[in-house]
């Protein structure tokens, strides 16, 4: 008995080891440099890809941004944003990344 659960686990660990686990990990984020701004005043806003590479598109309520889309590589941009006269901002970043394994994933985030 005990040889068959051992035969078995090590053909589990063999097969997992073959194919291999996907991983999901593409993900982005939005980080403001301020909580609270005055109308018309400029602030920065950070937006951050974990394992992903393709650009993202920027829309902004309550405010304009310096740029419609940055292009995310493994790595962080950071954009400028003006606040207008309402009292909530809220930052939107969005689009279509590819993880390093090739794996396309739609992402979306927002501050």
């Amino acid at each position: 008995m005990k040889l068959k659960l051992k035969i078995i686990l090590a053909l589990f660990i063999i097969l997992i080891s073959c194919f291999g686990v996907k991983s999901l990990a593409v993900s982005i984020s939005v980080s403001p440099s301020v909580s609270s701004i005055e109308p018309g005043k400029t602030f920065s806003v950070t937006i951050s890809g974990n394992d992903a590479t393709g650009r993202v598109n920027i829309s902004v309520s309550g405010g304009t941004a310096s740029s419609s889309s940055v292009w995310i590589e493994n790595n962080s941009q950071t954009i400028s944003v003006t606040a207008g006269t309402s009292g909530t901002i809220r930052i939107t970043v969005s689009g279509e990344l590819s993880s390093n394994d090739g794996e396309d994933k739609n992402v979306s985030a927002s501050a």
